[in-house]
């Protein structure tokens, strides 16, 4: 392998560049929060509503991609290298020597980069659709690919001696793609789970070196420490520990990159893992991170939190946060990331599915998967609201595979053609049926047909007595120039697949309707100080409500046209809507009721032709509610 000469046990390794200063890692203060809106208590922050353009983006790639990828044996090699019987340790053991003579470190220090070529990959991702991008800023291993203030250990002191993170930040920018870091070194992960594994007792690795040891070495001037923490146990609470502090000091500095989104590996809540104590934990670190954060993008972004951040297991699978009453508000907080997997309906709130197209880091012989996998699935996430981020996995030397490129050119086809039923889109009434999965624009429905097998498909969700699709009166499939005939009764919508149509991707049917409202989730809408509903099978328009939090609660959009009507669910429990048009109140909306009663116009009224301003405001102690408007 390239940077070892393994002769008399001696190693060729680069010398590590020493930083001009000292700084002792292990007794940090807590850095100073970014003052502002979001203050660290969850009340606060769930006032925070996803940025329009990550709603809008649906496709994310990604790099997952650092000096674990050097022995090319997959993922959490800086972990299983050290444990006996593992494979990871007995590969190391044949290639390289035990892990107490031939540490993580010295991976580190043969982590080359000699192909990390950020440009080729960044446009890469662009020409097949992706509209932002994420890089690892660290993982497990606890080694920073950044030029990292607050540990030594990292890519411009270490291995490629370049700023990894920065490289890929020009690039993106260059290009006009959004940038986004994931950070994986957090304190259950690192300190719970990888770095005991390496001081070892029966099978010893090198975890328990000083600098001391050192001198005379490629490492000379670095402090192992750093790298492996200080002694400790298992079970010592990682959100307690000297790492938590050292911890958000990287993150902080990482904000000197300016990034749109930063997405977590880890657990918002409790969770025990490998048996360590996970999670970043509901009143410890994720509120001083989120508040953070969006305070900082909002100095940014001319007073918008325009970034997004992401973390893990809120209900699912893995849910870390047994207070179901809390689910809501935590929802609202953050973007949910989802590993390898999706929400089991329409979820409220946008979220993210993270996946890869093999292994997350590098697995020589591992098996990819296909073009029309991925678009598939990114077909099945956005119809539940969701956005995929998908990892490309790159060698040790930052190459990667003809594969990728190859599965990277088929997305790219497809969504040269079909990217319209993605981009900019909301879920439908219901996310799909069978082999269907539909998104939606004011007016129009898109079908995406995962496995198209016979001629006529037959559709459910947009029959005619659909509150949400109305009359289709115009069916296309998107690509193809041939009329398709089509057939639509009360409940259901009969599509002819034209004759000579043999693709194997999906197909991509564009249903147009007489029903062009907009709905309360569409892109247009902007709310401060409310919640979102999906309400399956409710009769609402397209099954979901917005909700005032409080009286005060504004909603806007820029509207075009001549009349106006506004639409919401009516009962008991529900206030009045203040509308302002142009800066003058125009009347209240009553949606009080004695019966419950779903999508009824509350509100209509003349404008002069052209562009106005809506505001809606709560105007009662009691909440108020959106369904649709529609604009004539």
């Amino acid at each position: 392998m390239k940077g070892i000469n393994k002769v008399n046990n001696i190693y060729d390794i680069p010398r590590a560049k020493i930083p001009p200063e000292h700084v002792d890692i292990w007794n940090l203060p807590c850095p100073e929060r970014k003052k502002g809106k979001f203050e660290p208590d969850w009340e606060s922050l769930s006032d925070y509503q996803a940025p329009g353009w990550f709603r809008d983006s649906k496709l994310g790639f990604w790099s997952h991609w650092d000096p674990q990828s050097v022995p090319e044996e997959g993922d959490w090699y800086a972990r299983w290298m050290y444990d006996e019987g593992h494979k990871d340790n007995a590969y190391h053991r044949k290639h390289y020597a035990s892990p107490a003579e031939f540490g993580y470190k010295d991976i580190c220090g043969i982590f080359s980069a000699e192909k990390f070529d950020p440009e080729k990959l960044i446009n890469l991702a662009k020409k097949s659709g992706a509209k932002y991008f994420l890089c690892l800023a660290n993982h497990h291993d606890n080694f920073d690919n950044f030029d990292s203030k607050y540990q030594p250990w990292n890519s411009v002191n270490v291995g490629a001696f370049r700023d990894i993170v920065g490289d890929w930040c020009k690039a993106a920018r260059k290009v006009g793609l959004k940038i986004g870091v994931s950070y994986h070194a957090t304190p259950g992960r690192v300190w719970g789970q990888f770095m005991p594994v390496r001081y070892g007792t029966e099978f010893p690795g090198d975890g328990t070196l000083t600098m001391e040891d050192g001198k005379g070495k490629w490492w000379e001037g670095l402090d192992p420490k750093d790298l492996y923490g200080p002694v400790h146990d298992i079970d010592d609470d990682p959100l307690e520990s000297p790492f938590a502090n050292q911890f958000l000091n990287r993150v902080n500095d990482l904000m000197k990159y300016r990034p749109d989104l930063v997405c977590f590996d880890e657990s918002v809540g409790n969770l025990r893992d490998l048996g360590a104590k996970m999670g970043l934990g509901l009143y410890r670190l994720s509120p001083w991170l989120l508040s953070h954060y969006y305070n900082l993008c909002m100095e940014w972004h001319d007073g918008k939190a325009d970034g997004v951040m992401t973390m893990k297991d809120i209900g699912g699978r893995y849910n870390s946060v047994a207070d179901e009453s809390m689910h809501s508000v935590l929802h609202q907080a953050f973007v949910n990331g989802i590993e390898k997997g999706t929400e089991d309906e329409i979820a409220d709130y946008p979220f993210q599915t993270e996946d890869s197209l093999a292994d997350w880091h590098y697995q020589k012989g591992m098996k990819y998967k296909t073009a029309e996998y991925i678009v598939s699935q990114l077909a099945d996430v956005v119809s539940r609201n969701g956005n995929l981020a998908i990892c490309i996995p790159q060698h040790g030397d930052g190459s990667i595979d003809p594969e990728s490129e190859d599965i990277c050119k088929g997305i790219e086809d497809w969504m040269r053609v079909n990217g319209e039923a993605i981009y900019g889109s909301r879920p439908f009434e219901v996310y799909g049926e069978g082999g269907v999965r539909y998104t939606r624009k004011p007016g129009t429905v898109y079908a995406i047909v995962c496995k198209p097998e016979a001629h006529d498909i037959t559709l459910g969700a947009p029959g005619s007595d659909s509150v949400t699709m109305g009359k289709a009166d115009n069916v296309e499939l998107l690509g193809y120039d041939a009329k398709v005939s089509f057939a639509q009764s009360k409940d259901s919508l009969v599509i002819h697949i034209p004759e000579g149509v043999t693709d194997k991707m999906p197909l991509v049917f564009k249903i147009q309707s007489d029903k062009k409202w907009i709905n309360d989730d569409d892109a247009v809408l902007e709310y401060d100080g409310w919640v979102h509903r999906y309400l399956k099978e409710s009769g609402n328009y397209n099954n979901d409500l917005h909700i005032a939090k409080r009286l005060g609660a504004t909603v806007s959009a820029e509207i075009c046209g001549e009349k106006l009507c506004v639409y919401a669910e009516k009962g008991p429990h529900y206030g009045a809507l203040e509308i302002h048009i142009d800066g003058k109140f125009c009347g209240m909306a009553s949606l009080y009721d004695k019966e419950s009663m779903q999508c009824v116009k509350v509100y209509e009224k003349k404008l002069l032709p052209g562009k106005h301003k809506l505001v809606m405001i709560s105007a009662h102690a009691s909440p108020a509610n959106l369904d649709a408007i529609e604009v004539k």
